[in-house]
């Protein structure tokens, strides 16, 4: 019964990660709660602009903005590395964190699987 059960589990989880690839050039909506004055505010946006004022404009900085690579530039440089060998597109930008998201779950089921 712990099989079934189990690959079970894991039948709908890999479920759910394919489904993260379902609509990825697709935005939301204008109507959608995180809109605020026509803007989009997502977390995507916020931390891969580093790596497109990186190509745009020769340098991730942009004074009097605000620029979270900063404090945290890990992801602008996985974009970055990503957009050269790519071009920057959006569905350059959400495959990487699609990728991400399958490693954090892979990772984390073999840490619960040595427990």
């Amino acid at each position: 019964m712990r099989n079934k059960s189990h690959l079970v589990f894991l039948l709908l989880t890999v479920c759910l990660l394919g489904l993260r690839l379902w609509h990825i050039r697709a935005d939301f909506p204008n109507y959608h709660f995180y809109v605020q004055d026509r803007a989009r505010f997502t977390d995507e946006g916020f931390y891969t602009g580093a790596a497109l004022n990186h190509f745009l404009f020769g340098h991730a900085y942009i004074p009097g903005g605000w620029n979270p690579g900063v404090l945290m530039p890990v992801w602008p440089l996985m974009a970055g590395l990503l957009f050269h060998f790519t071009g920057i597109s959006v569905t350059a930008a959400r495959s990487l964190a699609v990728v991400c998201t399958w490693l954090s779950v892979l990772l984390a089921y073999a840490v619960t699987r040595q427990y």
